[in-house]
């Protein structure tokens, strides 16, 4: 007798077992008919791509300009951080840094410098709010009070937005 109804219980767990492993399968065949899976790039903002690039003094000079490489098509960049470090001959120090977008709008944003430690080593570090639209080429443009700036380079950051 304990012999039958321990088969009848065994056979009542197993059917509830297949019955939840069934409804299971059933679900997840659901689920994976439903959306396809999607790539996120950036949960918030899918279409920004980071953008960071860097460019160096290539010979001295007392007002130079920066060329960073131009925006590819159907992006817009937004700059949004600009950091500079130069070496000057003598102490006479960065007269302005302006960053602009040379293009159909142009526009620029002043980035004060100051001298760290030595007057000859000036650094620049500044949030700034920047687009250029594609084909523009970003811009850093320096000029000097006195002497040459020797060494140095810029970074622009920020992010493509794909349109």
């Amino acid at each position: 007798m304990q012999e039958a109804q321990f088969g009848r219980a065994v056979a009542v767990v197993t059917r509830g077992l297949a019955i939840i492993g069934l409804t299971v399968a059933a679900l997840g065949a659901a689920d994976a008919q439903g959306a396809p899976a999607t790539l996120v790039q950036n949960v918030d903002e899918p279409a920004r791509n980071p953008y960071q690039q860097t460019v160096a003094i290539t010979s001295a000079c007392s007002a130079c300009d920066f060329s960073f490489a131009a925006v590819a098509a159907n992006t817009t960049l937004r700059i949004t951080n600009v950091s500079c470090y130069f070496v000057m001959s003598d102490t006479g120090g960065i007269a302005m840094i302006f960053v602009n977008n040379k293009g159909e709008n142009y526009k620029r944003a002043f980035v004060p410098a100051v001298a760290q430690g030595n007057p000859a080593f000036i650094v620049a570090n500044a949030e700034i709010n920047l687009y250029a639209d594609a084909g523009n080429k970003p811009v850093i443009e320096i000029e000097t009070n006195t002497g040459l700036a020797d060494a140095g380079e810029c970074t622009l950051s920020g992010y493509f937005v794909t349109l």
